[in-house]
């Protein structure tokens, strides 16, 4: 194997790396999205349900 070859091979694995890096990075940022969704959807029903308490009384 020529040294050419062998730095064609190795910028795929580099390549392959950053490529799962980048995907593994952007599951994460929409797992964290969908969590911050979530998260705002509770806080305003929970700030409906103190709304109503408060406006009982």
């Amino acid at each position: 194997m020529t040294e050419i070859e062998r730095v064609v091979d190795a910028s795929r694995y580099v390549a392959a790396a950053y490529s799962i890096l980048w995907v593994a990075l952007v599951a994460y940022v929409v797992s964290l999205g969908s969590r911050v969704s979530r998260l705002q959807r509770e806080l305003a029903l929970l700030a409906e349900v103190v709304q109503r308490r408060g406006s009982e009384k």
